[in-house]
């Protein structure tokens, strides 16, 4: 059997596989894109259902997931979680580390917070260099990168692109309660302002033409987030991987 550490996955059956079975120790990369479902607005029924890895109830009733997720640049598409637990995310409790990862799709539960990457981000989670890209919806918050960043819990150097709902409490990338530290965070404009320091309203305009991208960089003194901007294919948005191509930031000069 393979050792925790090399738990490579790049098949959506693959990682269904780790939905279902991961121990919470577990850590798992991924080698490749996967998309879990081709439509997630298509008939539920015929939607596969992630379950979140890892649940909270309260402090002493709970499995956290310690492990280490390195996307490595890849993206997890396709997202659809439809549930009624207290935390909701791709990560329901998370104790570990996720990095390196996109995420698009659409999360709700019934019963608790909502979160892009993971529901609860606890005293010892570090989420870095992720960007989520769909919609959250939660009975008590709806955030992009993770329902609940408690604590010492890290969000760090991450983005979010979500459509603004007026009708949910939403919170650009976590709520405001959990105490938690963040560094470097960016997101739309379109969404409320989440009145955390370290994390910044972008234009739409800059997750297309590689604003975003540089400012991820340039604020961090080293490049981790790339984009193709205008070699023959385009990004919508930056990706944490060196696939695809660095970005500049030029200034014109004038001369009289």
């Amino acid at each position: 059997s393979s050792a925790a550490s090399d738990v490579y996955k790049r098949q959506p059956d693959e990682l269904m596989w780790f939905d279902k079975n991961a121990k919470m120790t577990d850590s798992a990369v991924l080698t490749a894109d996967i998309t879990i479902n081709e439509d997630v607005n298509a008939e539920a029924t015929g939607l596969y259902k992630w379950t979140p890895i890892g649940w909270y109830k309260d402090y002493s009733s709970s499995a956290k997931y310690t492990g280490t997720f390195d996307g490595q640049g890849y993206s997890i598409s396709g997202l659809y979680i439809n549930c009624s637990l207290n935390y909701c995310g791709l990560f329901g409790s998370l104790e570990g580390t996720v990095k390196n990862l996109s995420v698009e799709g659409e999360i709700k539960t019934s019963s608790g917070s909502a979160g892009g990457i993971a529901g609860y981000n606890g005293n010892a989670g570090i989420i870095e260099n992720c960007i989520f890209i769909g919609s959250t919806c939660g009975s008590i918050y709806s955030c992009g990168i993770a329902g609940s960043n408690y604590s010492n819990g890290l969000i760090s150097n991450c983005c979010v692109k979500m459509q603004a709902n007026a009708t949910i409490n939403q919170y650009p990338i976590s709520s405001p309660d959990g105490g938690g530290r963040f560094k470097n965070c960016y997101y739309n404009d379109e969404l409320n302002d989440d009145g955390i320091s370290r994390t910044t309203s972008v234009s739409s305009y800059a997750f297309l033409s590689g604003e975003l991208c540089w400012l991820l960089n340039n604020s961090i003194g080293k490049t981790i987030w790339y984009q193709d901007i205008d070699c023959g294919t385009e990004n919508d948005y930056p990706i944490p991987s060196p696939r695809f191509h660095e970005v500049y930031k030029t200034t014109y000069c004038t001369s009289e």
